[in-house]
């Protein structure tokens, strides 16, 4: 017997049934008369109407059949309500799914079954209603609509029927009596979980009426906001889903949401409710769990913060209050000095932490808790005190406060909450502020310290800062010293890295300079002469550093030196800027290249050097001071003229010219110019770099041989070119350029008639992508679609670049162009067939997503990355282990692996992921397994669900406990008698007791200063108060006491009263107190101690506290100087003063974090000094205006001095030496690189960090060495050395240059290197500069195509390669010495053929070589290459060179694959939807003819009887009659006339039973008949006929149906010839009219439905389809189908093999 599984909703569906109360109820005349009806309507002699539970199928009604019930598997109805529609069984002993049922194998054997199921409004399939019968037979559509329309009367009169039940239980007395008496809150469900009665408990709970609860789902009630009126998920609720089902449950700890949208904290009961055995309901018992979940939540309020101290505890708290409380805003306020002002310290409000805020006290509830220390305003806060503006303007109604508890009787602080509605629970609210009063007050009064000791530090620092870099403190007597962490910092150490001693110091001294400092500093204990010493110290990396130290000695009453402190400051860079000045210098005259200095006003040299002077002929001497102009061409001067003009506006000037030398020989030049500027960024003079043009001129026309090169790459690349003339409007194209475009010779080539050819909807975006690239000088790339004037439409890529004149303007463009229609067929076709999944896929409600075996994510839709948070992109490169929580990877592998097992066919559970943000996410899964047809795994599919929000809520239900549990404050509950009844992990850590050991101790024995006759008072002065703080000491385990501070709360714990303590050890708090005062003072002493000038500006007031030392350094007395800003801006240079307030204000603005700036003050002595200005705001008021700023000033006068003059001749120098094109380097004595200009990195490619330190041998090839060390030290000892040979690029090149070179001294005229110039000479090189031209070209083609470039020369077998050849292979070509790495790497067995065709195309005289191949890559595998090329051949046709290109065809050899798959498939698939389709036709063809024909026979036969009886009638009403029988018989005619036509329509009976030839002949007869055209057939058979072959037959007779029923309707033609040949391989049809004809070329693939269906019935037969037609000559239709690939002599089925035998016609035909 076959079994049928359960509904995966079975249980949902039982307990729908259930609530209907249905089962074994006694008989209902409604359900009756539905099955009698049911019976009659289908003529079936069974009929009933069941419910199905979950174990058994019960009768309602029943005709025919005398069982009430059976087990569910026993019934045909448990099948039909797995379904949703009408279920009919013709013959059940035919149908293996029901041939063993009993119902079918024994009484009442029923053959016959249609069910239809009766549907609940919520979609379940309660039960059925059904017609059986014992005999085999069918129903008609008017009966299963009928059926149909009998269930859902059925599922109306079961719903009548709940409501009338409901009504008649829910509504007795006795009930509502009941739920009234309850102490908790009940509401009374029917059961469909909407609510019928509530007691007045329930009234109070929801606030809400019981009129406003009645009738509504129980969901709604609990978890609804009244201002949306919806329900806050729509998913139901537990409770909501426990209220529809017979059985009786609990919850654990729930949440209710009320009309309000406050939390009500919960816990119910559900028990259901039973009248006569039925169940009609439930009862919800709900008990308010709020006042006891406060409790817990102020434990937990304050287990919150205390993770954190100072303001970031006052933060949390505030944020914490503001939840907890339900307030809109919660703020920590501190009173100002004077008490008429308030500052917020933290603050929260609905949309996150608010900034600090300062305002007025008076007229706010504010001012009232300075003085009364608590108040409250539960409503109408505003009309108390209209006044206070905030309150209006936050839109406050209620307000509590408390005064934070202080040492002192000074206040300082309060709490504060705030909210937008009434304070519903003022008790809950003040309980908790008293709570966290404690903690609140030593936390805001440790940090109103701490603020105060760090704005002493601060300002102190500042004016450190200020002075100068690093600050030291010499105790002279001990050794010791205190060096500041800037100090160590200079010498490149951290700052517990070097020891706080004077030897710190002197240890590192450079010795040389050592003795001079020993000195320095004897003569100012000795002399007190002034302190300030440069020398060089030790850096920690080895290298030394000059330093500028100034310091101060202090002297005891005898005149001995005690103690010294001083600044130090970093002078390295100056110093190396002196050195770089006289280096720059040494190789401004030693450069082999052509300088020269000019004045601007004079336009006369101002220096040259020897190269310049050689080159011109002349000696330096007499160049120095002689015109510019002097030296160029007489023609060529009023250009010369003009560009000077030209760099005076630009600044920069690149141009050719033509000098002439003093013995009158002129050459060409090319000139770089540029202007150098003053510190003020005045132009004063103008450097500029001269070169020989002489030998490049002479190479120019050589590289014409290079382009011929171009030309031949292109021819083997099939690609064109173009080159746009942009000042002529003239486009030149390649012969292929022209072919792709459609051009012919002659036609205009313009930029708009280029256009012009560019298809229509391309055209604008194509024209101004292009404009764009050429005017930003980019290179341009686009794919874009061509129409030619002949129609015809293809896509081109194009790629080119602009080139530009010397002044920048693009005159050129040049480019090549691709045909690439083919190409993109290809993808669209694949395009079109990945549309239709993705649309549905990337639409889903819920996350999917794709990824093979391995974990690598193929396919995802927005869904899912709205829930990860990744963009499509991201997430296509991560695997679903990266996204999966490391907890859950494991048993995600395992359930993964299961999955590919072939263990589970599909599998769900839930596990966390990682968002993008990090954040962790809970999310339902589904998994299940994409294989292939053998089996094979091949992805994994994903559903996700976001279900973080579930998980939330259950899990902040542990929040409290578990933060409580896991503190890192030791947190003690203690009892009325001082023992401790409880503590957390952290007190035992902190202690150093086990919880055993502390659980059997009191607070005295941890704190002996607590006396033990104090604690009665103690504990109920904290049962009054609420709360306490204070600080204190506690003994641990071993013995040590240590620093404690104690927030104690007076609450309930387990029952009985307590203190919760809060406990937290400040030892490091107190140790880092000490350490900020000993700071403070350290800074105090170091600014009093150094020469620099303090002083203290109140921005409000504009008062100015200048330092003495500030005066001093201005040389004025202090009664001639003003408190005020004015008298700073008077003696401030009036060209400073703007930059001065630009500074100023920006960092008032808050825009930067100090103010830094370098100024000249007038000195009492009447000159300006510059001074160096530093300042910082240290205060600012409530609107973050500034209030306070500190600062100091330095005299930098003789430093700016040096500084000037050295910048200005460094800047000079280095301008000249950046201009030039020549590399300059500078080697110290081991010959490793210590300096250089920026030309040696764009060289050779390295950085600046690889080439500092890089020996010069290293810069050289090996076999250079020896000769490049030879000259360094020839350089070094006779003063001057020269060499040529090649400098090595970072990737490996090794250029040509002439070096010279020649040592420098330092600042005592020592040796310590080598300065050097080196030029680059391979464009001296013939040779080389007619390859470098021929490369750039081949460069430039390889950027601009994707193929791959290639040059063979088949004399010395050098090859080179285009750059790309790197990204297509893998691996660079061009690193590989032989041409048998290409060879080698060529399929084995594609190797012998090609290298065959090379070795042939070498020896032969042809020109052009192609050939397609696989060739390996770096990966292992191989791809697809169409290569070609043209040969090279010399005079005697001997081939020297082969040019060609690579085209990567790998993608599109793998979609040609992949659809010749998919049409393979697709014609598969057809030809058996045909095949069917041709079998469909000839059974209705047959069954229209057997049995219709038949039927309408027997009528006729009927009706000509009756017309025979009642001819003889006379009577008026026997005439009426015979003529309506006549109208019948007439009627039955035309049906028997159409229906004839019908079954020819559908299968003509000639083909059928006579085969192709008659089929033809009997529709040529017919066309001819109806249409007069003239046909002819001709039938011919080349072998013995065998068996038929009807799918060809088939295919045969509707081609030449629809290309006749074309020749009729469209073609005018006279006469057609048909003609079909037949043999055992083909069968050919040849169809020939005289009519009109057409364009064959011009007709669009889908014009036309019959060609269309033709061509369609023809592929998938495996043919072809050719037509031939002319205008006015008549078309010629030619059809080609293999035998072979027909499989009706296979196939089986209804198909024959041979003719059908011939049968006796029925009299109607």
């Amino acid at each position: 017997m076959a079994t049928h599984a359960p509904p995966s909703d079975d249980m949902a569906r039982v307990a729908a049934l259930l609530r209907y109360r249905i089962l074994d109820s006694p008989p209902d005349t409604a359900f009756d008369d539905l099955a009698h009806l049911a019976a009659a309507l289908c003529r079936a002699p069974i009929a009933v109407v069941t419910f199905i539970d979950r174990d058994r199928q019960w009768f309602k009604a029943t005709v025919g059949l005398a069982i009430t019930e059976t087990v569910r598997d026993a019934g045909l109805c448990a099948f039909t309500i797995q379904q949703t529609e009408l279920v009919t069984i013709e013959d059940a002993q035919a149908d293996p799914r029901f041939s063993t049922h009993p119902l079918v194998m024994a009484e009442p054997r029923v053959r016959f079954y249609c069910g239809a199921p009766i549907l609940t409004p919520d979609g379940y399939a309660v039960g059925t209603i059904a017609v059986m019968d014992v005999v085999p037979r069918r129903t008609t559509d008017e009966q299963g609509e009928a059926l149909r329309r009998v269930a859902r009367q059925a599922g109306a009169q079961l719903e009548l029927r709940r409501l009338r039940v409901d009504r008649s239980m829910l509504d007795e007395p006795v009930l509502s009596e009941m739920i009234a008496s309850m102490a908790d809150a009940v509401f009374v469900t029917d059961c469909s979980g909407r609510v019928r009665h509530v007691n007045h408990e329930t009234e109070v709970l929801l606030n809400q009426t019981s009129s406003e609860l009645a009738g509504r789902l129980l969901h709604d009630c609990v978890h609804r906001h009244e201002q949306s009126a919806a329900s806050c998920s729509d998913e139901p609720c537990r409770l909501a889903r426990a209220c529809v089902l017979p059985v009786k449950s609990q919850s654990p700890d729930d949440v209710f949401v009320g009309c309000d949208g406050s939390a009500l904290r919960v816990r119910w009961t559900v028990t259901p409710l039973i009248r006569e055995g039925a169940w009609i309901g439930g009862i919800v018992s709900v008990r308010d769990l709020t006042a006891q979940k406060r409790s817990e939540e102020a434990l937990g309020v304050m287990a919150g913060t205390i993770r954190s101290t100072g303001v970031a505890f006052l933060r949390q708290l505030v944020e914490t209050l503001a939840h907890a409380i339900g307030a809109d805003y919660a703020f920590c306020i501190r009173p100002l000095p004077g008490r008429e002002r308030a500052r917020t310290v933290a603050g929260r409000g609905p949309d996150g932490p608010l900034e600090q805020v300062e305002y007025d006290l008076a007229g706010t509830p504010c001012e009232h808790v300075l003085t009364e220390g608590f108040c409250h305003y539960p409503a109408d806060v505003q009309t108390t005190f209209p006044q206070d503006v905030l309150l209006r303007h936050l839109s406050i109604e209620s307000y509590m406060a408390l005064m934070l508890p202080s040492p002192t009787d000074e206040p300082i602080g309060w709490l504060a909450v705030l909210s937008s509605k009434p304070l519903k629970d003022l008790v809950w609210a003040e309980s908790l502020l008293r709570m966290a009063a404690g903690r609140a007050g030593s936390e805001l009064g440790r940090f109103l310290a701490e603020q105060q000791l760090k704005a002493s530090e601060e300002r102190y620092a500042l004016a450190v800062r200020g002075t100068s870099d690093g600050i030291w403190d010499w105790n002279v007597l001990t050794g010791e010293a205190v060096l500041s962490a800037r100090w160590k910092a200079l010498l490149g150490f951290a700052e517990d890295e070097l020891p706080d001693l004077a030897s710190s110091f002197f240890d590192r001294v450079h010795p040389d300079d050592l003795a001079r400092v020993r000195t320095e500093t004897q003569n100012h204990f000795e002399r007190r002469v002034p302190f300030d010493v440069q020398c060089r110290v030790r850096h920690k990396d080895g290298s030394y550093r000059w330093l500028q130290s100034r310091a101060q000695a202090l002297w005891d009453e005898q005149g001995r030196p005690y103690r010294m402190v001083g600044a130090t400051t970093d002078i390295t860079e100056r110093k190396q800027a002196e050195e770089d000045a006289r280096r720059w210098q040494q190789v401004f005259e030693q450069a082999e290249f052509g300088l020269a200095h000019a004045d601007l006003v004079s336009e006369t040299f101002l220096a040259v050097n020897r190269a310049f002077a050689r080159q011109c002929g002349y000696t330096v001497e007499e160049l120095i001071g002689r015109p510019v102009l002097s030296v160029y061409a007489p023609e060529a001067r009023a250009a010369v003229r003009e560009h000077c003009t030209l760099i005076g506006q630009e600044g920069h000037l690149l141009f050719e010219s033509v000098q002439q030398r003093k013995d009158g020989s002129v050459f060409p030049v090319l000139v770089e110019a540029m202007l150098i500027r003053d510190a003020q960024g005045r132009p004063h003079s103008r450097v500029a770099y001269v070169k020989d043009l002489t030998e490049l001129k002479q190479v120019e026309a050589e590289r014409q041989e290079g382009e011929t090169h171009l030309s031949l790459a292109l021819a083997a690349a099939g690609e064109g070119t173009f080159d746009w003339n942009v000042a002529e409007d003239r486009t030149v194209f390649s012969p292929r350029g022209m072919e792709i475009f459609g051009f012919r010779p002659g036609d205009l080539t313009s930029y708009a008639a280029c256009l012009e050819r560019i298809h229509p909807e391309d055209r604008e975006w194509v024209a101004q992508r292009f404009e764009d690239c050429l005017r930003m000088h980019r290179d341009y790339e686009a794919e874009y679609r061509l129409r030619l004037p002949t129609g015809e439409e293809r896509w081109v890529l194009a790629k080119g670049r602009g080139l530009p004149d010397r002044q920048g303007r693009v005159t050129r463009a040049i480019g090549v162009l691709l045909d690439i229609t083919e190409r993109k067929r290809v993808e669209n076709a694949l395009r079109r067939s990945e549309e239709r999944f993705r649309a549905a896929y990337r639409n889903a409600t819920i996350g999917m997503s794709i990824a093979d075996v391995t974990g690598r994510l193929w396919e995802v839709n927005q869904t899912l990355c709205t829930i990860l948070g990744y963009s499509e992109e991201e997430l296509l490169t991560r695997t679903y282990q990266s996204l999966t929580h490391p907890d859950d990877l494991g048993q995600n592998l395992e359930r993964v692996r299961n999955l590919l097992s072939g263990e589970l066919a599909c599998d769900v559970f839930e596990k966390r992921y990682i968002r993008k943000d990090g954040r962790i996410i809970w999310a339902h899964v589904g998994l299940s397994v994409i294989r292939d047809e053998a089996g094979h795994a091949l992805h994994v599919l994903a559903m996700v669900q976001d279900i973080t929000e579930r998980k939330r809520t259950e899990e902040a239900l542990q929040l409290a406990k578990y933060t409580v549990d896991h503190a890192t404050e030791a947190i003690y509950w203690v009892g009325s008698h001082a023992e401790l009844l409880d503590v957390n992990d952290a007190a035992t850590v902190m202690l150093g007791y086990s919880r055993e050991e502390l659980l059997g101790m009191t607070v005295h024995d941890l704190n002996s200063d607590f006396p033990t006759e104090t604690w009665p008072s103690y504990w109920e002065e904290t049962r009054a108060q609420g709360n306490v703080s204070f600080e204190s000491r506690h003994r641990t385990k071993d013995g040590r006491l240590i620093p404690i501070e104690v927030d104690v709360n007076f609450m309930y714990y387990n029952g009985r009263e307590c203190h919760c303590a809060f406990v937290r050890d400040v030892t490091e708090r107190k140790r880092a107190e000490g350490a900020l005062r000993t700071s403070e003072e350290r800074f105090h002493f170091a600014i009093e101690a150094t020469n620099e000038g303090l002083w203290d500006w109140n921005v409000k007031t504009n008062a100015v506290y200048f330092s003495p030392q500030w005066i001093r350094l201005l040389g004025y007395r202090p009664e001639e100087v003003t408190g005020s800003t004015a008298f700073f801006y008077e003696i401030l240079h009036p060209e400073d003063t703007p930059r001065m307030t630009e500074v100023l204000q920006a960092h008032l603005d808050g825009r930067t974090p100090v103010k830094e700036l370098e100024v000249r003050l007038r000195h009492k002595s009447g000159e300006y000094r510059w001074y160096l200005d530093r300042g910082k705001v240290v205060a600012r008021d409530i609107d973050g205006q500034p209030l306070r700023m500190v600062g100091t000033i330095a005299d930098i006068t003789e430093r700016k001095q040096a500084e000037r003059e050295l910048a200005e001749a460094l800047s000079n120098l280095q301008t000249i030496m950046e201009t030039v094109p020549d590399v300059i380097f500078v080697l110290d004595l081991e010959g490793r690189l210590s300096k250089w200009n920026r030309r040696l990195e764009t060289v050779t490619g390295y950085t600046h960090d690889e080439l500092l330190g890089k020996s010069a041998l290293e810069m050289v090839p090996t076999s250079e060495a020896e000769p490049t060390s030879a000259a360094i030290q020839q350089a070094f000892e006779a003063g001057y050395a020269e060499l040529e040979g090649h400098l090595l690029t970072k990737d490996g090149r090794a250029i040509l240059y002439h070096w010279n070179g020649a040592p420098f001294t330092d600042l005592h005229g020592r040796v310590v290197g080598i300065t050097g110039v080196g030029r680059d000479i391979t464009d001296r090189k013939q040779t080389e500069a007619l390859f470098r031209s021929s490369e750039e070209r081949f460069r430039l083609v390889a950027e601009a195509t994707n193929d791959i470039l290639w040059d063979w020369d088949l004399l010395t077998g050098g090859h080179w390669w285009s750059p790309n050849a790197c990204d297509k292979f893998g691996y660079d070509p061009r690193t590989e010495t032989s041409i048998d790495a290409w060879s080698n790497r060529l399929h084995p067995e594609d190797k012998e053929r090609i290298l065959g065709m090379v070795s042939q195309a070498i020896q032969t005289d042809v020109r052009t070589f192609v050939a397609e191949y696989r060739f390996l890559l770096a990966d292992g595998t191989y791809g697809n290459f169409l290569d070609r090329a043209h040969i090279v051949r010399n005079e005697a046709g001997v081939g020297v060179r082969m040019i060609g290109a690579m085209i990567d065809v790998t993608a599109p050899r793998r979609a040609y694959a992949s659809l010749e798959e998919a049409y393979r498939r697709f014609q598969a698939m057809s030809q058996e939807l045909h095949m069917v389709e041709s079998n469909e036709r000839r059974r209705l063809s047959r069954e229209l003819h057997d049995e219709v024909g038949q039927l309408l026979t027997s009528l006729k036969f009927d009706l000509a009887s009756v017309k025979r009886s009642v001819a003889g009638r006379s009577t008026a009403a026997a005439g009426r009659g015979q003529d309506r029988l006549a109208r019948a018989l007439e009627t039955t005619d035309l049906l028997f006339a159409r229906l004839r036509q019908i079954v020819r329509v559908l299968r003509p009976p000639v083909l059928e039973e006579l085969g192709l030839k008659a089929g033809l002949e009997a529709m040529i007869a017919d066309v001819q008949a109806r249409t007069g055209l003239r046909c002819s057939l001709v039938f011919e058979q080349a072998h013995r006929r065998a068996g038929r072959l009807p799918t060809l037959e088939t295919a045969f007779y509707r081609i030449v149906q629809e290309l006749l029923t074309n020749v009729t309707r469209h073609a005018h033609a006279t006469t057609v010839s048909i003609l079909v040949q037949r043999s055992r391989r083909e069968w050919r049809l040849t169809v020939t009219d005289d009519g009109v004809g057409f364009d064959v070329e011009g007709l669009s693939p889908m014009a036309g439905f019959g060609l269309r269906g033709i061509r369609e019935r023809v592929e998938i037969l495996a043919g072809r389809v050719e037509i031939h037609s002319r205008m006015d000559s008549g078309t010629t239709v030619e059809v080609c189908i293999p035998v072979g690939a027909v499989p009706d002599e296979s196939a089986g089925g209804d198909v024959t093999s041979a003719p059908a035998p011939r049968r006796r016609k029925p009299v109607h035909e």
